[in-house]
């Protein structure tokens, strides 16, 4: 059975569709259409774009982006196991010193015996590579735990809220007269889909993730936001928001991110 990135690549060629020309149409870098047909979905980019991506990649060969999508989860969650599994096995592989086993079966010596051979100990030394083993261990879950926090940073980073020229302007937020603090009330707000799109929802108050998900052609989410909220999308044109009545578009580009007040 053909992979994703076998399936896109026949696609492709069977259109008679260089790389390039794919990448000015679907404005999705070659590099990343190079990657999906390789088979390779490990792409320096937030989930949410990898799938929009996916989608309007696979929409421009005319191929069922629904199965497409379903698949790339299968192998995400395949992924998964499979990683858990090595580091399982690599927790396994810590032996304990073979002589650990015949420890019980000795006589213990008399707590005033001393060897008279020059330079023998009779305390038993720590086992170096035991030591070395969780060293080892313990090194390496500290640069998991390092390299997954420079990812979230990086991911964070990548979704840079960005002025809309099309967005209306928003009512003042009233403030209190005590505190200075400003007063936020809860909003209803729907996304609209024109089309397919891929979105995620941030609120910048508390960077509390309200919606991560894709909606298809005609489909709207409804959600309750407390101030500005943060905006992703992979396709700005597909998608309008609607708030107490009025609707702003996102723009025309194909990935980006808005700020909505």
């Amino acid at each position: 059975m053909q992979n994703i990135g076998e399936r896109l690549k026949e696609a492709r060629k069977k259109q008679g569709v260089s790389i390039r020309e794919a990448a000015e149409t679907t404005k999705i870098r070659a590099d990343f259409l190079v990657a999906f047909e390789n088979n390779s979905m490990d792409i320096d980019l937030p989930e949410v774009y990898v799938r929009g991506f996916l989608i309007n990649y696979a929409k421009f060969l005319n191929l069922d982006h629904a199965q497409i999508l379903t698949d790339y989860d299968a192998l995400q969650i395949g992924r998964g196991k499979a990683e858990k599994k090595d580091h399982r096995e690599f927790l396994g592989r810590m032996d304990l010193p073979a002589n650990r086993d015949n420890v019980a079966s000795r006589p213990a010596a008399p707590a005033t015996t001393r060897s008279d051979k020059p330079g023998s100990d009779t305390s038993s030394a720590p086992d170096k590579a035991l030591y070395y083993k969780v060293a080892l261990f313990v090194g390496g879950a500290r640069l998991f735990i390092i390299i997954n926090v420079l990812l979230v940073f990086l991911i964070s980073s990548s979704e840079k809220p960005g002025l809309n020229p099309e967005l209306q302007d928003s009512p003042a937020v009233a403030s209190d007269a005590n505190t200075g603090v400003a007063a936020l009330d809860p909003e209803d707000i729907s996304l609209i889909a024109v089309d397919d799109v891929t979105i995620t929802v941030t609120q910048v108050i508390d960077n509390k993730r309200l919606f991560t998900g894709t909606l298809t052609k005609g489909q709207t989410q409804s959600l309750t936001k407390t101030g500005p909220i943060r905006i992703g999308y992979s396709a700005g044109e597909n998608l309008i928001v609607e708030k107490n009545g009025q609707r702003f578009k996102m723009g025309k580009s194909s990935v980006g991110s808005s700020t909505l007040d």
